[in-house]
């Protein structure tokens, strides 16, 4: 009955409720959907939920189908990158070429080709998450040629366009060892009216093609007028050429401009403990003294666990035990300064893990289970920021407590009060759902604890919580 409504009908609505419920049966004829010859005559609306359904449940059989449609334009995004991504995880050569092929397209939307040419980037090594669901689904290993052959066979479209397209795609074509794509990343370099940024990123792109050019113009690029170059030119050679790295790394460790500090410790944090230990032995010495700025102080103390050394484990317990004694942020007060707020605002949005955009808005966007964070800044500091992250029962946000309800039926409810009135209680349960309980009925009623999930700390790393905050503290409008 279903499938004849689908079929038959001509109203886009019954026609998009019906895929949705051959979706929750698992239905195999969702294929006819996504089969080729079928799809000019499907709206794209319902297409988008056929795709979506063969994707996200996954109906694997059907993937070739849906794969069929990478290199395709005029569909909305959220069919293109399941398309897209559906050929990279069959991944063969024919589907390389097809994800190559939309990245080229100058008809097609920069996000869906920025991620065709991040999926050949990474190509030889997927990650274990999928690209759209972010669900565990591991793929095996696989080798790059597949990739650069595509890429290669493309480049020449995709150049010389769209600048972060560009960029893109200059860094997939070195991370595949494409080597024809070395005068082109040189000239990018040598522009020094170009942005800071395309020349770092091109001296990070020459490193991946092992360039014959690369020890001596890092070398050079140390004393480059553009900041962001000099701090890709000592990482790059904290890896190519440690010695000169030293000796500049030692004095980026001092520097005036943040951006110079916390670079310079991530590079020392990635050398050996033979290289890097002096440097990060002192700097855990100036840390215990109070002579380490407030904003860098994480990124000594990651650089320092990160080497592991024996004098620097040593350091790291005095250090450790000095700062225990901060009530309720133990362990986290050097989160409070030197974060990205781009990075977090990343995290906000985008980390699957924590998803804080679930239950807060930010400007109009998320959800309302807890509070509306769009002017948090003009309100509370950087501590209780952190707080509220670290121990979210320790400081729970007036309005937001949540109520246990315990009713004469033996059911139970948990939820932040919204409404009260002389005959009911009105509860925002945990699904964003309104949840209306007679007074009649409860039996009991107790206090519960903050909304935010207490093991939240547990998916964020102390740089992801250092950016976080530096986000929310940004959050004035």
């Amino acid at each position: 009955e279903i499938w004849r409504a689908a079929r038959d009908s001509e109203s886009r609505f019954v026609q998009k409720a019906a895929v949705v419920a051959l979706r929750k049966l698992k239905s195999p004829r969702l294929k006819s959907y996504v089969d080729g010859s079928a799809i000019s005559s499907i709206d794209n609306e319902v297409l988008l939920e056929a795709v979506r359904a063969v994707h996200d449940l996954p109906l694997i059989q059907f993937f070739p189908q849906i794969a069929a449609l990478a290199n395709r334009t005029g569909y909305p995004d959220a069919v293109t990158r399941r398309a897209l991504n559906a050929a990279y995880r069959l991944g063969t050569p024919q589907h390389a070429q097809a994800i190559a092929a939309l990245a080229a397209k100058p008809t097609a939307a920069p996000a869906m080709r920025l991620e065709a040419l991040d999926m050949l980037k990474s190509w030889a090594k997927p990650s274990n998450r999928d690209r759209v669901l972010g669900d565990w689904r591991p793929l095996a290993s696989r080798p790059r040629e597949a990739a650069a052959t595509a890429l290669r066979g493309n480049l020449v479209a995709i150049l010389g366009g769209n600048t972060k397209i560009t960029q893109s795609a200059i860094d997939a074509a070195a991370g595949l060892g494409i080597r024809e794509i070395e005068p082109v990343i040189r000239k990018r370099f040598a522009d020094t009216k170009g942005s800071a940024s395309t020349r770092a990123n091109a001296l990070r792109a020459m490193e991946a093609l092992n360039s014959d050019m690369l020890d001596r113009t890092a070398i050079d690029a140390l004393n480059d007028e553009q900041e962001l170059v000099r701090i890709a030119a000592r990482d790059v050679l904290s890896r190519v050429n440690p010695p000169v790295a030293l000796e500049s790394l030692g004095g980026a460790t001092a520097s005036t401009s943040l951006a110079e500090r916390q670079q310079a410790f991530a590079s020392l944090g990635r050398m050996s403990p033979q290289q890097a230990g002096r440097l990060l032995e002192q700097a855990m010495r100036d840390l215990k003294q109070g002579k380490v700025p407030r904003d860098t102080r994480l990124d000594v103390v990651e650089a320092a666990r990160k080497i592991g050394s024996q004098p620097l484990r040593r350091l790291l317990a005095e250090y450790d035990k000095a700062t225990s004694g901060e009530q309720g942020l133990a362990g986290y007060t050097d989160c409070l300064q030197g974060g990205n707020s781009a990075a977090g605002r990343k995290i906000f949005f985008e980390k699957a893990a924590v998803y804080c955009v679930r239950c807060h808005q930010v400007a109009g966007r998320g959800g309302n289970v807890g509070p509306d964070l769009s002017r948090i800044a003009t309100e509370k500091d950087r501590r209780y920021l952190l707080e509220a992250i670290v121990q979210p029962n320790a400081a729970i946000a007036r309005n937001y407590e949540t109520v246990l309800l315990a009713t004469d039926d033996g059911l139970s409810y948990s939820g932040i009060l919204k409404e009260e009135s002389e005959t009911e209680l009105v509860l925002l349960n945990a699904e964003g759902k309104t949840v209306r309980i007679p007074k009649e009925t409860i039996e009991q009623r107790g206090k519960g604890k903050s909304s935010m999930p207490a093991d939240l700390i547990n998916n964020l790393s102390k740089m992801e919580v250092r950016d976080l905050v530096e986000f929310l503290s940004s959050l004035k409008e």
